[in-house]
């Protein structure tokens, strides 16, 4: 008995692929930009952190497209505000906190195993 031969299966040359540059989007240069910002802000800011917390809080807004923004910071069982950047009046900074209890979001989210 003798078995049929199998068909070809036509031979397709490979091509390289042609290099391609990543089409540039509007979100990553405004990332980049704000990534340059408060890496320049942290590097002409040795000693005082304030700069960078507020140029953070700008470059946040600036991000995500936001009227107002805050930076929050970890102070002991508290969260501190730090910086802020918007129209919304935010008061003194440093003196408004939010406590980390179990019964508020801010408290949830930080601890959430507790």
């Amino acid at each position: 008995m003798r078995r049929d031969a199998k068909p070809t299966k036509a031979k397709v040359e490979a091509r390289p692929s042609a290099a391609r540059k990543p089409r540039e989007r509007k979100g990553s240069t405004v990332r980049e930009k704000a990534t340059s910002e408060i890496l320049r802000v942290i590097g002409s800011s040795s000693t005082d952190i304030q700069p960078v917390f507020d140029t953070v809080a700008e470059s946040a807004a600036r991000l995500c497209q936001a009227s107002d923004t805050s930076i929050f910071r970890l102070d002991g069982d508290r969260l501190r505000r730090v910086a802020h950047h918007g129209s919304i009046p935010a008061g003194v900074i440093g003196e408004f906190t939010v406590p980390l209890v179990r019964g508020s979001f801010a408290g949830r989210a930080h601890r959430p195993h507790r």
